[in-house]
């Protein structure tokens, strides 16, 4: 049986098509020089030169047609993604921002998470502007109440690690189960499957109440025609993804219609008489967003075919609640599959591995590898080594395409190449030992800033040694060996030269540092605009940002570390510092010399982690190599990390990195370096470098705390306040807790033998809060009823209100004595910086506080950041700091902006 092969008739592509390449070729050769070269017949050299040049043009252009994974796959077979793409999980999604995004971040980290309620939370009528009450729908399996408290205390950890700018949650508490009982005969067609029934309706009540949340993978919800910006539009998540029903919504008002819907939905029922909800005169039940519908199913009537008379489903659905957990439900909850398709299957290709032309011709033409043999003459050397010469212009310009071609994901990569010959690079480090690799005889082998344009050398063209400059020199004869040993042992220490003639002029005649930096700062912006960033405004954040001292080189440099990040500020970008889990910070050491040198130290450490090896700070201080820009180096110590996530906002982050302030802090301390009386501005340059990310940044809703002195009072007019306890976070919500009770008892009774009465109120039956007496006065228009019990008042005393929009400012602190800090430049550039990265809901007050003030205010913060995460800390140690620090930022001693 003969196979049949089908050819394919389409026309190649110009790059392919060696015969039309010729064609052009021959014409264009008419049009120069047809007056003279008037055999273009094959027998022709030159004929022969431009045929050999299109067989390679070809190959260029068959390598070129390459599918782009092929050209990203690595030698190891794996595809080169870090730093050039971000996946559709990493770029698309983003922490936590509207109330869904909090609900599922929720659902996905707790199994035990059925589904959430997420409330924006009122006060006086009004709605307080980022703070909210989080309500958990935890499966009915978990009765343990220690359980149950101490899952509602981890989320709300877990809610405070991405939580946003002015935003603030109280801890979440279980939905409180109303309880309704139904009344009425059912019919079902077989008595013996009663549990199973009422199994399934007590599920199916429960999934239209308040239906458990469905995630998915991503190939699930793409069937679907979900597209890839919905399907990752929400917060990272690691057991799958919701589509837009997949949440469900709580019904809060159930009508007699709906129940008798979803009974008749049930397969084995056939008929439902005499239905009613008891307790209600309507026949509708509603509950309010705290509360989660029950319906009690134990009074329902229920006969079958095989049932001689009517029974309870007292008896016949005994073990109904543990039927109902070992069913489960008929969709499939989490993630079935994968949550992340696989990444594209490349093969790799030895792009760079270049064949010369030189090797494809006649060997009449004697060009070839052994073309000449021992007996040539002096005369046929000269002319196979000026076609060689002539022929290895051509050999450059291929091999240098063949290079750039191959170093695509090098050109495109978000971090700055180091080199643009990296196939020599390679080989000069393969043929060493990891000694001879750290302590090279060459100071720079092969490096420059930023190339663009990539080349390789052409040590494996024939017999291409004598055609190189300095590639045959008169060598000393020790008489130790031969000739050709000794001409072996010059070509490989040639070769392996960084610096030969050959390289360095190559290196020379590729590389235009202007031309360089103006491509890659093109490549950039195409980059940026690729992520949804702009270039115009990009460039004008970082116009006046330093590293490097060249205008274009400091655009490169923080364009590159802002593109590094990116996938880590975009995804926080309105996110907060976690307030319950950021690390402790120190205070500023004392200022003694000793302990100054120290600090310089662990601040140039910082920058350097070579620091001790150079002699003075300005050696420390620099960030090149034998006057090539250490990029490595520097994208290291200015690369995000998740910790840095959780200690700060990510406005610090995205400000320190665009803004070079850890370079201003650096540059001021070497030029205060030889000041003894600067050693105080220096020990607070050092503590905004260690301690913060270049500046300080502090949010009105933490530093003025809601409910942090609350009153109440009763019907007798006897007043008390709430007793100081361990637990801040839970303390300086009670108002906001007060605001949503619907019922609230307050009793009160004398102890100890002492007159003074102590009070305990309860709040909706399941908060318990103590009292203590308290004398002092509130003005009584300051006191508002409780809606549940008209004869209990409350008062906040605090400054300001709870609800003032102060409290969605952010404070941001900078020390005046940075020239640039005071500059109007550096001012425009700030205030536009804030207004384009802050949320619209957050505004702020950009301050500049004078060398004294910073000496009370830094130890103020340090307390205050610190007892805010303290949880032994009392409530009277933070609000006494918070109120030191509100007088000082008060204080005349500054100059505001903003």
């Amino acid at each position: 049986m003969t196979t049949a092969y089908h050819i394919d008739a389409t026309p190649l592509p110009l790059s392919q098509d060696f015969a039309a390449l010729k064609k052009e070729g021959i014409a264009y050769i008419q049009n120069v020089n047809g007056s003279d070269w008037t055999n273009l017949n094959a027998s022709d050299p030159g004929v022969t030169i431009l045929e050999q040049l299109c067989f390679a043009l070809t190959e260029l252009g068959y390598c070129a047609n390459f599918p782009i994974q092929d050209l990203l796959t690595h030698q190891n077979g794996e595809l080169m993604v870090k730093d050039l793409f971000y996946l559709p999980d990493e770029i698309f999604t983003t922490a936590p921002v509207t109330i869904d995004d909090y609900r599922k971040y929720i659902i996905d980290a707790f199994p035990l998470v059925e589904n959430v309620v997420v409330l924006a939370l009122q006060s006086r009528q009004r709605y307080i502007k980022g703070k909210y009450a989080v309500y958990l729908s935890i499966d009915p399996k978990v009765t343990d109440t220690a359980v149950v408290s101490a899952l509602c205390r981890s989320v709300f950890y877990h809610l405070h690690q991405c939580r946003n700018l002015g935003e603030l949650f109280l801890v979440p508490q279980p939905l409180q189960r109303l309880t309704c009982a139904l009344n009425g005969q059912l019919e079902v067609a077989n008595a013996r499957d009663i549990p199973k029934i009422m199994s399934q309706l007590q599920h199916d009540l429960r999934q239209f109440v308040f239906p458990k949340a469905l995630q998915q993978d991503e190939q699930q919800l793409t069937r679907k025609n979900q597209g890839t910006d919905e399907i990752f539009n929400g917060p990272d998540l690691k057991n799958g993804w919701f589509d837009k029903q997949g949440l469900g919504a709580k019904i809060d008002v159930v009508h007699l219609r709906d129940l008798t819907n979803i009974i008749l939905g049930v397969a084995g029922i056939t008929a439902v008489r005499d239905l009613k909800i008891a307790g209600t005169t309507d026949n509708t039940v509603q509950c309010n967003p705290q509360e989660l519908l029950v319906f009690d199913l134990s009074q329902l009537l229920v006969s079958g075919k095989q049932t001689p008379t009517a029974q309870t489903l007292e008896s016949a659905t005994s073990n109904l609640f543990h039927d109902y957990q070992q069913m489960g439900t008929h969709a499939s909850f989490g993630a079935s599959e994968k949550k992340r398709q696989d990444l594209p299957q490349g093969q790799f290709r030895d792009i760079n591995a270049y064949y010369s032309i030189q090797n494809t011709f006649p060997s009449i033409y004697a060009v070839g590898a052994n073309a000449i043999d021992a007996n040539a003459s002096d005369f046929q050397i000269a002319q196979s080594r000026q076609l060689k010469g002539y022929l290895t212009l051509f050999d450059q310009v291929l091999a240098n395409q063949f290079s750039q071609l191959a170093n695509i994901p090098r050109l495109f990569s978000f971090k700055n190449s180091l080199c643009g010959t990296p196939s020599d690079l390679q080989k000069l480090y393969a043929r060493k030992s990891q000694t001879e690799r750290e302590n090279t005889e060459y100071p720079v082998p092969f490096l420059t800033f930023s190339p663009t344009y990539f080349y390789q050398s052409l040590y494996e063209v024939p017999d291409i040694k004598p055609l190189l400059k300095s590639g045959e020199v008169v060598y000393y004869d020790s008489g130790l060996q031969s000739k050709s040993e000794a001409l072996h042992h010059y070509w490989k220490a040639y070769q392996q030269n960084p610096y030969n003639q050959y390289i360095k002029g190559l290196m020379d005649l590729m590389e235009d540092e202007a031309v360089n930096l103006d491509r890659r700062n093109n490549m950039l912006d195409h980059l940026l605009a690729r992520h949804g960033e702009s270039p115009l405004v990009i460039d004008t954040f970082i116009q006046g940002s330093v590293y490097s001292g060249d205008a274009v080189k400091d655009q490169v440099i923080f364009k590159s570390l802002y593109l590094q990040n990116l996938g880590k500020l975009s995804y926080a970008r309105q996110k907060a510092y976690d307030c319950l889990r950021a690390a402790p910070i120190q205070t500023i050491e004392p200022v003694t010399t000793e302990a100054l040198e120290l600090q310089l130290a662990a601040a140039v450490a910082a920058l350097d982690p070579d620091w001790h090896k150079k002699k003075n700070i300005r050696a420390a201080n620099d960030y090149t190599t034998d006057f090539i820009f250490n990029a490595p180096h520097v994208d290291e110590i200015e690369k995000i990390k998740k910790k840095d996530l959780t200690n700060h906002a990510t406005i610090e982050l995205k400000l320190n990195l665009l803004f070079g302030l850890r370079m201003l802090y650096v540059n001021h301390l070497v030029d205060l370096v030889n000041e003894p009386i600067a050693h105080e501005q220096m020990a607070i340059c050092n503590w905004f470098m260690t301690q913060r990310k270049g500046c300080i940044a502090i949010e009105n809703a933490l530093l003025r705390p809601c409910g942090a002195n609350l009153s109440v009072k009763n019907q007798d007019g006897l007043q008390y306040v709430v007793k100081s306890g361990p637990d801040h976070m839970s303390l300086m919500q009670l108002s906001l807790l007060f605001a949503q009770a619907r019922s609230i008892q307050l009793t009160t009774q004398t102890t100890g033998g002492s007159s003074a009465p102590v009070a305990v109120i309860r709040i909706d039956e399941t908060v318990e809060i103590e009292l203590e007496p308290s004398l002092k006065p509130i003005p009584e228009n300051d006191w508002t009823p409780f809606p549940a019990d008209p004869t209990i008042w409350f008062a906040l005393e605090q400054n300001p209100d709870p609800i003032d929009d102060e409290s969605a400012t952010l404070e941001l602190i900078l020390p005046d004595f940075i020239p640039y800090f005071n500059t109007a430049a550096f001012r425009e550039r700030l205030d536009l910086f804030l207004t384009h990265s802050l949320p619209v809901e957050v505004s702020f007050n950009c301050r500049l506080m004078s060398l004294q003030l910073l000496k009370k205010f830094i130890p103020a913060f340090v307390d205050w950041h610190n007892a805010l995460r303290d949880s032994a800390a009392s409530i009277e140690s933070v609000v006494a700091h918070s109120q030191l620090l509100l007088s000082l930022l008060d204080s005349p001693e500054q100059n505001n902006h903003g």
